[in-house]
């Protein structure tokens, strides 16, 4: 999907992140940036971290890569916390920046090594499992949310044993640490500070991306400076991984409040019934999930791995002007399907619905329950391991609600999610025998 996941963070376009900013101003930046680590004891809690979760053994000499490193001072301070603790360390300085290669290695002096990498596709620059630990310090905040997914898998790519990720937390008293510690900075590196901040995650946020990118046993907390500390083992994207989460949503229309604080988690293979009384906001949740409509508060997370969203609203969402086979065509080529795909796609569509015989006729000549058929087929035609449906089977007669629970127990099966409102759920049991009830107050 093309959404954002995370609604609440900021855009990433601010002023530290274009391509090349002024080298003294990088500079600057840098230098903040070992004042703020230093207070904030982030090298401290980062080697504490690191021995509370790998006990140290023997000789052993404990490897860490440190994405984001820009003028390498948390190395340098893990080195000289080593020595003090008669450690055997060694550590790895990188960043995708030129700039802070440079400055970086004007200060290793022997203490650390330096290598030019992006967070994103660190295999490129160093072998799989090639340290024991990756770590990332305020690097992530910078990514747009799918890639910040991408950026924890890489890690884990090249991390045997352990993931550390540290980074700004998203709520207004970091705001405000943001402006009190760079009241003396420089005006560029303040408003960077606070866009950092607004552009970076809750606690919440950045254990479900660690979820999503297949961490496994993660831990997160709070620690100073405003910051959260999350740690977890590498491993493959889990087959029950989170899919779906929403997080104190509100919304309604003018004055009245259907959704009131409603948190949840869907994952992969699980089927959620949406249940509640007329107007209790199955319909409202069910397009905030699906990106037709933002909630008023909180924050709606969907896993971008899954692809395109199949989404079926309440009135079906066809074209009455166009005929059948247009229509499922018009929605595959929104899922981004195109040329001999799209069209073995609508064939397969059309033969699953017991739509092929009615393929050249206008959707308005048909009954309520072949319209109800060519909404499905078009909704689900790409194939989405991602499925939204708003009563999908009104008006569909008995064999309509047989090729639906073949259709929905296809993509479950698949690893994917599907979430549905119905007001006839005797059907479900025969695409998911244990379905999730997620019930509105209303």
């Amino acid at each position: 999907m093309e959404i954002p996941n995370f609604s609440g963070r900021a855009r990433v376009s601010e002023t530290m992140d274009g391509d090349q900013p002024p080298t003294d101003l990088m500079y600057a930046e840098y230098r903040f940036l070992r004042r703020l680590n230093t207070f904030g004891r982030t090298a401290d809690y980062l080697l504490d971290e690191i021995l509370r979760r790998i006990p140290p053994g023997g000789d052993e000499v404990l490897q860490i890569m440190d994405f984001g490193s820009g003028g390498g001072d948390i190395p340098r301070h893990l080195m000289e916390l080593a020595d003090d603790r008669s450690m055997r360390l060694e550590a790895v300085a990188s960043d995708v920046s030129g700039i802070a290669i440079t400055y970086a290695a004007e200060r290793a002096v022997g203490r650390y090594r330096v290598v030019q990498a992006d967070v994103r596709a660190a295999e490129q620059a160093v072998p799989q499992g090639s340290c024991d630990v990756a770590h990332a310090s305020l690097v992530l905040h910078h990514l747009s949310d799918q890639d910040v997914v991408v950026a924890l898998r890489s890690m884990a790519g090249v991390a045997r044993r352990l993931v550390v990720w540290n980074d700004l937390i998203r709520d207004s008293i970091s705001v405000v640490g943001a402006w009190a510690s760079t009241i003396v900075a420089r005006r560029a590196i303040r408003q960077d500070a606070i866009a950092s901040v607004r552009r970076s995650f809750t606690i919440a946020e950045a254990r479900t991306a660690a979820e999503a990118a297949g961490l496994r046993e993660i831990e997160v907390r709070r620690i100073m400076a405003g910051r959260f500390l999350l740690s977890g083992i590498p491993g493959p994207a889990p087959a029950r991984r989170p899919t779906v989460r929403f997080h104190g949503l509100e919304a309604g229309y003018g004055p009245i409040r259907v959704l009131q604080g409603l948190s949840f988690v869907a994952r992969a293979g699980e089927l959620v019934e949406v249940r509640g009384p007329n107007g209790g906001g199955k319909s409202t949740l069910l397009n905030c999930v699906a990106g037709a409509m933002r909630p008023d508060k909180g924050k709606v997370w969907t896993d971008p791995t899954l692809g395109r969203i199949g989404f079926h609203p309440q009135e079906g969402g066809v074209i009455l002007e166009l005929d059948t086979a247009a229509n499922v065509a018009m929605f595959g080529r929104m899922a981004g399907l195109r040329g001999q795909v799209l069209e073995a796609a609508v064939r397969s569509a059309l033969d699953a619905w017991g739509l092929t015989s009615s393929a050249a006729l206008q959707v308005s000549r048909l009954s309520i329950g072949l319209r109800r058929r060519v909404a499905l087929a078009a909704s689900l035609v790409h194939r989405p391991l991602l499925v939204v449906l708003d009563e999908p089977d009104a008006g569909l007669d008995a064999a309509g609600r047989t090729t639906l629970a073949q259709e929905l127990k296809l993509i479950l099966l698949n690893g994917g999610t599907v979430l549905m409102a119905t007001h006839t759920p005797d059907w479900v049991s025969r695409a998911s025998p244990s379905p999730t009830v997620l019930e509105l107050a209303g």
